[in-house]
């Protein structure tokens, strides 16, 4: 393909060979209540993610290149076609214990693709075998169709949803697919018959001036010695992947940070001046750019060959290959070893994992706010990504030189991952996730860097997602307040994956907050108990919580075990929930005085 234009982009359905309309374009949502109201992805948000993955795999390249493999190294892009359905089915096979998607076979055959050792292809670990001849697209997009249909099924019922193993299973079909959604792009990037999503094409020269308007002069920041947290404990309701625990403490010293991230233009000087001749992947000769550049998108650059440099080279988009020149403000992407080089060039080195936990702590001590942090109100796991280049915002990368919070020694990173100089090894406490053992532990092989953040093809669930350590005692602490003003604590035990719970919190909350039940019978205290939060499940077989959910009260510290609800049936029934909460109410005698919101409260929600 050759240069952009403003307008050049027809965004051509190659399989209907029509114009597509703009509002087939997919938006997200970037604040976490919103993008993780709950564990399970809902089925609107699985029928997002369906349209977009047919978005990109069969509107952005033609069909006739689906044989074809874009990264050689890898299967060729039609498996990945088949292999997201048949990882879904596996799961829903699994844990709903019942029988596969037909053909049944596609299991094995789509099961896992290949991933060989760069330095030496012919070590790969298990992969499915490749046929001598894939089935055609439409048997693939069929079994597709089918695979989701079973999905949307098991969405719709409450019953299956309550089996955790169903609840994370779904989970984790959904984050693989946003990220093999990811890594497909990636693959159509380094291929010249790309196609542009849906929408206007870009004017990269106009963001490029406005970009290089706006530019500010990069420095060094002191970044404080402190202990900082990676990794998280299974505390959370929400979920997350065996690399992701557990919590280690880690002391940091003290280092210099530069304000800003390395762009494309820090790695024109560094290639100028090494007289390295071998560049990213990411970039590529456009021998038809346009002519005379726009000197001013040079402002800054003192090299005077830079700009012969930069003539004919580009950047890989899904828009074709926009003119090296308008994205010099853009943040650099390449291999860890090629902007390590790059790095040590300009004086400096890429932080580690440790480092990059430490400045954006220093980040939020310094300029509070200025991660646009924006916790989760339920979990304390995710963060508010208004403001980020993520979740298919924009489809290319974006200027990070604006210097937005770079006095506390971060930026945007403008749609791209970061990369650490943390080596992938096995640390101590890991455990491989039984659902996919190999999701981590295949790959430490000393070769792989540890990477943060997420770029603009991530979705918010995952480049959101932060870990976090939470103290544990507080159902312990409600119930000695409960004891010691003769105040029954009802308690309602509840799970992220449990849907009846969901439908009878706000029933029961509303009969104890907005109903008064109980005040006249002196008063009740409530709180919602996360069953599956790990302390609770202990709390649970303490208290003889066997099912969710539960209603359970205690007076004077003692549960009533006798009296405890788990029909749901009756949870619904306003009449049943006045009289068992005033019958309650009365173990309180007349010294209760709580009232119906005194511990109103959560446990395991990391308040």
């Amino acid at each position: 393909m050759g240069p952009v234009e403003v307008g050049s982009c027809d965004n051509l359905d190659i399989r209907e060979g029509n114009i597509l309309p703009y509002s087939e374009a997919i938006h997200f949502d970037y604040q976490p209540h919103i993008y993780a109201k709950d564990p399970v992805p809902s089925l609107q948000e699985f029928e997002a993610i369906w349209k977009l993955w047919d978005l990109v795999s069969l509107k952005m390249l033609p069909t006739k290149e689906l044989l074809s493999k874009p990264i050689y190294l890898r299967n060729c892009c039609i498996f990945y076609l088949g292999h997201i359905p048949a990882f879904l089915d596996i799961h829903l096979t699994r844990s709903t214990k019942s029988p596969p998607t037909e053909p049944a076979h596609f299991q094995a055959m789509f099961e896992r693709g290949i991933d060989p050792d760069v330095d030496n292809p012919e070590k790969c670990h298990a992969h499915s075998e490749i046929p001598d001849t894939w089935p055609s697209l439409d048997e693939i997009l069929k079994y597709q169709q089918d695979v989701r249909a079973r999905t949307a099924k098991v969405l719709s019922d409450d019953l299956v949803l309550c089996n955790p193993a169903v609840s994370k299973a779904l989970w984790l079909t959904y984050e693989h697919e946003a990220m093999h959604l990811e890594t497909y792009l990636y693959m159509l990037l380094q291929s010249d018959q790309v196609l542009p999503p849906p929408g206007p094409c870009p004017d990269f020269q106009s963001l490029a001036q406005k970009s290089r308007a706006n530019a500010v002069a990069d420095s060094w920041v002191t970044i404080p010695s402190r202990s900082v947290t990676i990794g998280q404990n299974d505390e959370s309701k929400f979920w997350t992947w065996d690399n992701e625990k557990p919590a280690r403490k880690h002391e940091v010293a003290s280092f210099n940070v530069r304000t800003l991230p390395i762009t494309n233009g820090d790695f024109v000087n560094y290639l100028i001046d090494t007289g390295t001749t071998k560049f990213p992947m990411s970039w590529t000769v456009s021998p038809d750019q346009q002519s005379p550049p726009d000197l001013s998108l040079l402002d800054g650059y003192a090299s005077p060959s830079f700009a012969d440099f930069v003539k004919g080279k580009a950047i890989r988009t899904v828009y074709g290959p926009v003119p090296l020149l308008y994205a010099l403000d853009w943040p650099a992407m390449g291999s860890y070893d090629e902007l390590a080089a790059c790095a040590r060039h300009m004086g400096g080195r890429i932080p580690s994992l440790e480092e990059s936990k430490s400045i954006r702590s220093s980040a939020e001590e310094i300029q509070p706010g200025s991660l646009k942090a924006g916790l989760h109100p339920e979990s304390g796991l995710f963060v508010d990504l208004t403001d980020a280049n993520i979740g298919f915002k924009h489809f290319h990368p974006t200027p990070v030189t604006s210097g937005e919070d770079s006095e506390a020694g971060v930026t945007p990173m403008g749609g791209a991952w970061e990369w650490t100089s943390t080596v992938l090894e096995k640390w101590e406490g890991f455990k491989p996730m039984p659902e996919y053992p190999g999701y981590t532990a295949d790959f430490f092989d000393e070769k792989h860097n540890v990477v943060i953040g997420g770029s603009w093809a991530t979705l918010p669930r995952i480049a959101g997602r932060r870990s976090f350590i939470r103290s544990v005692p507080e159902l312990e602490n409600l119930l000695l307040l409960s004891s010691s003003n003769r105040t029954p604590l009802l308690t309602f035990w509840t799970a992220g994956w449990c849907p009846s719970c969901r439908a009878v919190l706000p029933i029961v909350q509303s009969a104890i907050e907005d109903d008064k039940m109980g005040e006249e019978q002196g008063g009740v205290s409530f709180a919602e108990v996360e069953y599956d939060a790990p302390d609770a499940a202990e709390l649970g077989m303490r208290y003889m919580v066997t099912s969710i959910p539960t209603l359970l009260a205690f007076s004077r510290g003692e549960a009533q075990i006798e009296t405890k609800v788990t029909r749901v049936e009756l949870l619904k029934d306003r009449a049943f929930l006045r009289e068992w909460i005033e019958k309650e109410a009365r173990r309180g005698g007349e010294g209760g005085a709580g009232g119906p919101s005194l511990f109103k409260g959560w446990f395991g929600k990391g308040a």
